[in-house]
């Protein structure tokens, strides 16, 4: 029942959708050298969700998410929302740290702005 607003890349260009650059989302940066697709959607009550699938058949990635806590918090939805995790904020300068994803992996986190 979510609505798609916006459809981004990260990595190998794939030509139909633009590369998600700091500035393409007001709360959200994404770090990573990876292939990955990143889509925002919102739900009926106009909450926003952030849908990142790894783009790669055959390789992990390990994916910053990058947000400010004093403007967010971000929560990963699993098993159709029955369960909730928490994200913590990461440096996104550090050398590690970051989301890990299996190949083919998509995972959906929902924004609540504060």
């Amino acid at each position: 029942s979510l609505k798609r607003k916006s459809t981004f890349m990260r990595g190998k260009e794939r030509g139909v959708y633009p590369t998600f650059e700091a500035g393409c989302h007001d709360l959200i940066n994404i770090k990573c050298y990876e292939d990955v697709v990143i889509s925002f959607y919102e739900d009926a009550e106009g909450k926003e969700y952030l849908v990142m699938a790894n783009a790669y058949m055959d390789m992990h990635a390990t994916i910053k998410i990058c947000f400010d806590s004093e403007k967010c918090d971000l929560t990963e939805m699993l098993f159709n929302g029955t369960y909730e995790h928490k994200i913590e904020p990461v440096d996104p300068d550090a050398e590690w740290g970051g989301e890990y994803f299996n190949p083919g992996q998509m995972r959906i986190f929902r924004i609540d702005r504060k």
